[in-house]
């Protein structure tokens, strides 16, 4: 960082503004920082935030990494009366119409 004095003496004295050449460039390669700064804090975002990675993946692909008998899909499960169920032991029949049933959907993380 410059000197007070320094950063008068370059935009022509005390009181006055730096050129417009100067707040030109100025801006110009704040822009062309922009990227690397948005990356940046992108990265340190999904840093602090890993834990959360796998599950949004999953939830978005895990059907297809499923079927592909990958490793990193999730096993999902379904609880009924404290106890794991499969998905054929649910006995699940035809959705109902809209307006015969309420439905209610829980997810947790």
């Amino acid at each position: 960082m410059t000197e007070p004095e320094e950063s008068a003496e370059l935009s022509g004295g005390p009181n006055q503004q730096p050129s417009r050449w100067r707040r030109v460039a100025a801006a110009v390669g704040r822009a062309a920082q922009a990227p690397f700064n948005g990356a940046g804090l992108l990265y340190r975002i999904g840093q602090e935030n890993l834990h959360f990675t796998l599950p949004v993946l999953n939830g978005a692909f895990g059907d297809q990494l499923a079927a592909r008998h990958d490793r990193r899909a999730i096993q999902m499960s379904f609880r009924r009366h404290e106890a794991d169920v499969a998905v054929a032991d649910l006995r699940l029949g035809p959705a109902p119409r809209v307006g015969d049933a309420k439905r209610w959907s829980f997810c947790t993380g």
